[in-house]
């Protein structure tokens, strides 16, 4: 097997991607039986992501409305200060976003209260905190939040395919 390059015709990219994502699907033009296995285990893995990625809209609106009123509680919490009341969110927000991009990194998934950025801006305030509970951190000890506490990974690396490792 080596690589020939992308197909340079549309239809071609088109049969194959419903070929891979639409179970039962037949490809066009045919694979060998040991392609369609390898494609079906392709299919299977992009079904479990799709579907482990899911998030509802209710589930989503729901966050939004928690979230709406955690940053009022905040500009509460903050006596009124827009500009400390932004400081904080925009720290979350940006905590969120790490995890986001790297979710498998522990670094990200693991939030030091006591760090003298996040002290100060995020630890201080519990509707800061609640925001973080709410997208799925726990408390980790009574100086740390950690994201995924207690619950095993069923991500795989995506180069060697083996469970625990990320590659």
């Amino acid at each position: 097997n080596k690589f020939e390059g992308l197909p340079r015709e549309e239809k071609f990219v088109q049969n194959f991607m419903m070929g891979l994502l639409v179970p039962g699907q037949a490809f066009n033009p045919p694979v060998s039986e040991s392609q369609q296995q390898q494609f079906d285990e392709m299919t299977s893995k992009l079904v479990k992501a799709a579907g482990s990625a899911a998030f509802s809209f209710s589930a989503r609106e729901r966050l939004q409305d928690r979230i709406a009123k955690r940053l009022d509680e905040l500009v509460e919490a903050v006596d009124g200060d827009l500009v400390d009341a932004d400081s904080s969110a925009t720290l979350v927000r940006s905590l969120i976003s790490h995890v986001i991009s790297n979710p498998m990194n522990e670094k990200y998934r693991r939030i030091n209260l006591s760090n003298k950025v996040i002290a100060p801006k995020v630890a201080k305030y519990p509707p800061c905190i609640a925001m973080l509970k709410a997208v799925g951190f726990a408390q980790a000890g009574s100086e740390a939040l950690l994201l995924g506490k207690g619950k095993k990974s069923n991500q795989h690396c995506t180069t060697c395919s083996c469970p625990g490792c990320y590659r």
